[in-house]
């Protein structure tokens, strides 16, 4: 009898990264969350097979695999790589290491794409980006480090604008995934000479992050309109912290949930989405469910639905993006449901930790308040430095010269501003505009305190500049961790994708009875 051959088809998201980088990461993490025991074995056979840089590297990269062995069978796992970032670090090249519509002119136009019933939510959080990039470009005129941080920006930001705006550069990213999943049955009879082997026909996984994921759910509704025969291999979709959602808000009349010519698979590609509730760019699928008395979307023909559920799991907010590759939970579903090679454990379902569910919020205040603990001394610092020279002498003397006194005076401001922000988000503007009057009266309350704990004298002309580079870099600081703590802390906090799974949209629960499984671990 021939043995199963499952090929995993890994697609990276946006960054820097090799050809092959991205899959054998994932291939060393999935290769250990394996089921083990008495009668497993497994042995790993082509892991590396070229050492060149991107610019010198294969276009064909011939595909890692490996034997896998338990109690009640054995089958061949291979592994491949849709690289795509070569086609935009091509466009990134010619427009010497920036995207094709300049950062901050792009940032700012996305605002127009939203003039539907959410325009004024999603303008303020663009707005927030706008912002963001401004300040760091400002850093970057002062501060030259800060100027490798608006290329990162560039190299990443720039793959999403490229991706989005430009169809004929999505067109060669899909036909390059499509290239990619079509010669796995030239893989697979590869692999089979080389072990000696009859193999049997080739189950496809694709495994896809981030701005990966929209690549491969792209490049799929391609193949079923083009009707490419490898489609029918394809088993399963699995999507790790997926922008698809904000695809489809922004490039509304581009990335279409309808398409002709799709017709319903039977049986259909199983769809396994995970989002960590502190990714802010993962979320769920609702967006490509269809409403009640509307035809199916191109999901929904393509596509069963099996998992869709935001969790807890990571501790880091931002840092959960990138979590999933290293998550031994998330590659045990994979094995179990997606692949269906059993499992020894009880459930392979990926939930919550619970813990880090109820501290998570707390995690939040506390690290804005170091933050902002840091930034005040910072500027309480050089403020004394710099008004020494205009200080009279016995001016602000009926300030308590006691630490106790000035944090009471400068933090408590603070906390009451963050109260007020939370309330902004809860009940209007008029918080807003109250948060912005106690804003005001706190830096005439900073100022003072710098007053009276000045010394009076001279202050040489080198360090009146090097103070005053100081407190514009401290300020400039303080802005850009307000935008960052907005955009990347409080905006997910408060969806959380609230109502963005499509879970109990078009998934049925029937289905799990039936998941197919090669093995019963």
């Amino acid at each position: 009898m021939p043995l199963p051959y499952k090929h995993l088809v890994i697609v990276h998201g946006i960054g820097d990264q090799a050809p092959n980088e991205t899959s054998i990461n994932f291939m060393n993490h999935f290769l250990r969350a394996l089921p083990q025991g008495k009668g497993f074995s497994l042995q790993v056979h082509n892991l590396i097979t070229t050492v060149d840089p991107p610019e010198k590297a294969p276009k064909v990269i011939r595909p890692a695999y490996a034997e896998y062995t338990w109690p009640a069978g054995q089958c061949v796992i291979g592994f491949s790589e849709v690289f795509w970032q070569d086609i935009t670090n091509e466009i990134l090249t010619e427009f010497d290491m920036h995207p094709p519509v300049p950062m901050f002119v792009w940032a700012h136009s996305i605002n127009t794409r939203f003039m539907g019933p959410n325009f004024y939510r999603a303008r303020d959080t663009i707005s927030n980006l706008e912002s963001l990039l401004g300040i760091v470009d400002k850093l970057a005129v002062i501060f030259k480090r800060a100027g490798v941080f608006v290329s990162v920006l560039n190299r990443f930001v720039g793959d999403v604008q490229m991706y989005g705006e430009s169809q004929d550069i999505r067109d060669r990213i899909d036909a390059h995934f499509a290239a990619v999943l079509a010669r796995v049955g030239q893989d697979a009879r590869d692999a089979a000479q080389d072990l000696g082997v009859e193999l049997g026909p080739p189950e496809i996984f694709v495994v896809a992050h981030s701005e990966g994921t929209v690549v491969s759910y792209s490049s799929l509704v391609k193949a079923a309109i083009a009707q490419d025969p490898w489609l029918a291999s394809v088993k399963a979709l699995v999507t790790l912290g997926s922008p698809i959602d904000k695809h489809f808000g922004i490039w509304a009349t581009k990335f279409l949930t309808r398409h002709e010519g799709v017709a319903t698979l039977e049986p259909r590609i199983r769809w396994f989405n995970f989002w960590d509730i502190s990714d802010p760019v993962g979320y769920g699928m609702k967006v490509l469910a269809s409403n009640d008395g509307e035809p199916p979307t191109d999901a929904e023909r393509l596509f069963d639905l099996r998992y869709d559920s935001g969790f807890a799991r990571y501790p880091v907010p931002g840092a959960a993006h990138v979590a999933y590759w290293t998550d031994p939970a998330i590659h045990e579903q994979i094995i179990d449901q997606a692949m269906g090679l059993g499992t020894t454990r009880k459930s392979t379902d990926v939930g919550s930790r619970g813990v880090l569910k109820a501290v998570q919020p707390f995690g939040d205040w506390v690290a804005y308040f170091l933050a902002r603990i840091v930034a005040v001394g910072l500027m309480l610092y050089f403020l004394t430095r710099l008004v020494g020279p205009i200080k009279p002498e016995h001016a602000f003397e009926f300030l308590v010269p006691e630490w106790s006194s000035y944090a009471l005076w400068l933090l408590g401001p603070l906390v009451l501003c963050k109260l007020l922000w939370e309330a902004y988000t809860l009940w209007g503007k008029v918080f807003l505009w109250l948060r912005g009057a106690v804003f005001i009266a706190w830096i005439g309350l900073l100022v003072m305190s710098a007053l009276n704990l000045a010394t009076p004298g001279l202050l040489l002309a080198k360090d009146a500049i090097g103070y005053a580079t100081g407190l514009v870099v401290t300020i400039l600081g303080w802005q850009l961790h307000t935008r960052v703590h907005r955009g990347l802390v409080q905006m997910w906090r408060y969806t959380k994708g609230v109502g963005t799974s499509a879970c109990g949209v078009w998934h049925d629960p029937a289905r799990e009875k039936t998941r197919p499984t090669t093995a019963s671990v």
